[in-house]
């Protein structure tokens, strides 16, 4: 027995032994293999890598050329929307207008990218001198922006005036009432001041006056800015064209007494700026609901529409 023991030690001593040789081998052999795999791996990804590396270089060169002729494309077509819409808002009613950007709010923003781009072009915005106007004031005025656009205004003086309404066709941001500015929500005699910056547009423009002589207190503070060419025959980006400029003068004098026939006196008249004009009036009397509606106003003074040439 002890024997048939010592041969099976044996036996299985010399099996254990050709199973570690065959498991080096194969161990040997795998690691061979996974050599060759990783090796073959690490070419195929180099090769991937290098033709996605071309492709992407061909893709930023065909998209880098499609984006600048669609961008050009788009500069193109807004710039004709903007002078489009210029147009309309000029030619219109507010009620029509206002019709116009409720039915398709997306062309305020048209109008008034267009509207700034065309604005930053200028040596001085005219929104700019308002704001360093106000910064003088009392913090407790109440103030109302009729024509708000973004409501730049409103942004800036934020944390200096306590309460400013800012008024326009449609909702640019949170400070924005939506409205007809010849109808905004406030009492008789709220507002200290009351701003059009480049608003007075439509064929009805008067009657934004008389509903700023409305909410204005006595003793209030109208600001209005203007582009120049509007008081002119000629309009061409807001300047006036050689030999027009007393027929400028002439359309600011006639609006001057357009004003004072809507309840307001000419504190000041300013034309130093190259695009536009500032006015300051003060309100001097109110008009009751039936006065403002059939008041008949003697001066003929229209308002030229503002057109910009195609860039």
């Amino acid at each position: 027995m002890e024997c048939i023991a010592i041969r099976k030690g044996k036996g299985g001593k010399k099996k254990h032994r050709e199973g570690k040789s065959k498991g080096k081998k194969q161990n040997k052999n795998n690691n061979n293999r996974k050599k060759a795999q990783k090796h073959d791996n690490s070419n195929q990804h180099a090769a991937e890598s290098n033709t996605q590396a071309k492709g992407k270089k061909r893709k930023r060169g065909q998209g880098s050329s499609l984006t600048k002729l669609q961008e050009k494309f788009r500069q193109k077509l807004e710039g004709s929307q903007f002078r489009w819409l210029n147009e309309e808002l000029y030619t219109k009613t507010s009620e029509e207008a206002y019709r116009m950007i409720q039915d398709n709010t997306a062309l305020f923003n048209v109008y008034h990218n267009g509207f700034e781009s065309q604005v930053s072009k200028w040596p001085e915005n005219p929104v700019d001198t308002i704001i360093d106007f106000l910064r003088t004031l009392p913090s407790s005025r109440c103030i109302g922006d009729f024509g708000c656009g973004d409501a730049r205004i409103a942004r800036t003086l934020a944390d200096h005036m306590n309460l400013i309404h800012s008024f326009d066709l449609a909702k640019a941001n949170k400070h924005v009432t939506v409205c007809n500015i010849k109808h905004v929500p406030l009492k008789n005699e709220t507002l200290d001041v009351a701003i059009f910056c480049l608003s007075l547009m439509g064929i009805d423009f008067a009657d934004f006056i008389k509903e700023a002589n409305r909410v204005l207190k006595v003793g209030g503070t109208l600001i209005i800015a203007e582009v120049k060419s509007r008081f002119t025959q000629q309009n061409i980006d807001g300047k006036v064209a050689k030999g027009d400029h007393d027929s400028m003068l002439n359309g600011i004098e006639s609006f001057v007494q357009l004003l004072s026939e809507l309840g307001f006196e000419n504190v000041s008249t300013d034309i130093e700026n190259q695009m536009f004009v500032l006015f300051h009036f003060e309100k001097r009397e109110s008009f009751s609901k039936k006065k403002r509606k059939h008041k008949l106003l003697t001066t003929n003074f229209v308002f030229k529409s503002c057109k910009y040439k195609k860039r």
